[in-house]
């Protein structure tokens, strides 16, 4: 390593994130994702050798504390001015819109919406609203700008938000995991004067407890809520990630599938527009994320499906992309837009072969259903 290599360093790498209990004893430690809203976008810190820093929080409150550790500092004479790291995290680490002093949060008095139990450990999915735990939430918020890409802090005080904690429970004591935030739109009906469209903002589950089905956990948890209020209308998602994407489409799917809607005589191309309204109305989906559960399942079972049958499934996937890109298109010649259009609906048709092959039950169980009508 040279000199000048030395001094400098990448903060997600020299950031640890350390979970502790009441006791002291270390829970987990893992590194930020994303460091850009705090560091810039290099994401770099100079001017300091064995640079160590270390968020530690104390569970279930939360309370962090900042240890920054280094062998040497550049002196003032070098000319560089070295990353004045405590000062600025101390800017994040806690929400200073949150009045100071606030009585601490009790964990075991938040409703629990679920509970379930995973390789002989368990866990609970709480809900409540942001200002009912501000204590917790004046420093959990650290946490969207460094594994959310994007994240910002919300505002607590705003009543429509709503919060979905998800804790593992060891010895009578609550370990966070990941959490989720979603914000109560207006949603306009005839028949409902207080309707709410609640939009999924931020999801994370934390790094360590990752791909061990605690997003889908999670998900389904915060859907099912959505699907036994009768205020909830229709609920969608921010901007989200492919890995999120993923999860969704998984999950919407699996539901769908488990309501025989894939097997209902209606489910079949060309699908009418009567039939897409009343079961989108019922399992509370927006348009966009029903029609591509449908196509996925349309998908899986390709081989089996017509010429006739083929070609609306592929003039269904080609009338849905001309809609959301509908001002784009509009704007290229005919011959482009057709071109474009036709590379989208490939690599539309891809990825949904991709989504399938991840739900192989699925696909076996078409399969045999084929075999048996032959």
């Amino acid at each position: 390593m040279s000199n000048l290599d030395e001094w400098i360093h990448n903060a997600n790498e020299c950031i640890s994130i350390v979970l502790i209990n009441e006791k002291g004893d270390i829970d987990c430690k893992f590194h930020p994702t994303f460091t850009y809203s705090i560091f810039g976008d290099s994401e770099v810190l100079y001017g300091y050798k064995n640079l160590n820093i270390e968020i530690q929080y104390v569970l279930p409150s939360m309370t962090p504390e900042l240890k920054v550790t280094y062998s040497d500092r550049l002196a003032p004479e070098s000319g560089v001015e070295p990353t004045n790291v405590d000062q600025t995290l101390s800017i994040y680490m806690r929400d200073d819109r949150v009045p100071e002093n606030l009585e601490p949060v009790n964990i075991r008095d938040i409703p629990v919406l679920e509970s379930y139990s995973f390789d002989e450990r368990k866990f609970c999915i709480l809900k409540s609203k942001p200002s009912d735990i501000g204590a917790v939430m004046q420093y959990l918020q650290l946490f969207s700008l460094l594994f959310i890409e994007g994240g910002s802090f919300i505002d607590i005080f705003d009543p429509k938000w709503t919060i979905y904690l998800l804790y593992e429970i060891k010895d009578e004591q609550y370990y966070l995991r990941g959490y989720c935030t979603a914000y109560d739109y207006y949603k306009w009906d005839k028949e409902k004067t207080d309707g709410v469209r609640p939009r999924i903002s931020q999801f994370l589950i934390l790094p360590p407890f990752q791909k061990e089905g605690h997003g889908s956990r999670l998900y389904n948890a915060i859907v099912n809520n959505f699907l036994q209020d009768p205020k909830v209308l229709e609920f969608s998602v921010e901007d989200s990630s492919e890995a999120f994407d993923a999860l969704r489409d998984r999950c919407d799917f699996q539901r769908l599938k488990s309501l025989n809607l894939f097997t209902s005589p209606e489910f079949h191309l060309p699908l009418s527009k009567e039939w897409l309204h009343s079961q989108r109305s019922a399992i509370k989906l927006p348009p966009r994320q029903f029609l591509r559960c449908c196509e996925i399942a349309f998908t899986m079972k390709l081989k089996s499906l017509s010429l006739l049958e083929r070609k609306a499934l592929r003039l269904l996937i080609k009338e849905r992309i001309f809609r959301q890109n509908l001002d784009v298109l509009l704007q290229l010649d005919r011959p482009d837009r057709l071109d474009k259009i036709q590379g989208a609906y490939q690599n539309q048709l891809d990825e949904y072969k991709k989504i399938a092959k991840k739900l192989p039950k699925l696909s076996q169980q078409e399969s045999r259903k084929r075999q048996k009508t032959k």
